[in-house]
């Protein structure tokens, strides 16, 4: 038996019925993806020894928000940094935030590469 997802959860609007997204530039930002990240960033709450905190920088760890928010910065700041470098690694391997890089054009092009991404 099939149910339509308005009859499970009445108060659930169907996908067709959202606001289609903005463009801005080649990237799609949906208005209720980025109201509701905002809320998830500017309520980031701890409790440490029993006292209720807000977190006011940086993401909250175990926040499920926090892989995507990663992602989408680093992912950004790897098209400039290759679109600006002149060399580029052999090899370059990223998990979330952490890279693994194999270079080959010496330390004063290391450097080079460096001021670009930094």
């Amino acid at each position: 038996m099939s149910r339509h997802s308005t009859q499970v959860y009445p108060d659930r609007k169907p996908a067709q019925q959202l606001r289609p997204p903005s463009h801005t530039g080649s990237i799609l930002v949906y208005p209720q993806m980025t109201s509701s990240m905002k809320t998830v960033l500017d309520n980031n709450t701890i409790t440490f020894n029993g006292i209720h905190y807000i977190q006011t920088e940086g993401m909250a760890i175990g926040s499920h928000l926090g892989i995507n928010y990663a992602s989408t910065y680093i992912g950004s700041w790897e098209k400039k940094l290759f679109r600006g470098a002149s060399r580029h690694p052999i090899a370059y391997l990223r998990f979330v935030d952490d890279v693994w890089g194999l270079w080959t054009h010496g330390a004063e092009a290391l450097e080079e590469f460096f001021n670009v991404g930094n």
